[in-house]
């Protein structure tokens, strides 16, 4: 694949670094798709959002395919002030809607197709074992998971 099908990623810079309390790269925050950047621009510019942080928080889970402790950084972490004034933790995962929904098999039975399935599958395992125990997390805290793809941080 050429380059033109990487993930735009770079350094955030921060308007409001008072709500940052996460990790800083190169004097701002670390982005590895532009979907990451467009939420980073919302978080750091809205007057709700109180605090955030990106990859700030550590979820352990066990991995069911190798059944090894793993560590999960979901890609955000904020407090927003509600309507009513009332403050909610979310913690966000921003995922292609590709990879939230089960891979199809593939019609076309070669190897290279066959391999990419395998691994679209392995994909899909890892990412939904991560978000139950996300889910779990948050129950267990009071905060609320949101799984955002590019059909929620785009929609009009």
């Amino acid at each position: 694949m050429g380059s033109k099908y990487l993930p735009k990623q770079g350094v955030y810079r921060l308007k409001n670094p008072g709500k940052y309390t996460g990790p800083l790269t190169d004097g701002g925050v670390l982005y590895r798709s532009s979907w990451e950047s467009r939420m980073f621009y919302y978080m750091d510019n809205n007057a709700n959002v109180i605090e955030w942080s990106s990859e700030g928080l550590i979820i352990p889970y066990i991995f069911k395919l190798d059944g090894k402790v793993h560590k999960y950084y979901p890609d955000i972490v904020c407090t927003i002030k509600k309507s009513d004034g009332s403050l909610q933790t979310y913690v966000i995962e921003i995922k292609p809607y590709k990879q939230t929904i089960p891979p199809t098999k593939p019609k076309n039975r070669s190897l290279d197709r066959k391999r990419k399935f395998e691994k679209e599958l392995y994909t899909y395992a890892k990412n939904t074992n991560k978000w139950e125990y996300a889910k779990e997390y948050c129950d267990k805290n009071g905060y609320i998971f949101k799984l955002l793809t590019e059909k929620e941080i785009y929609m009009s």
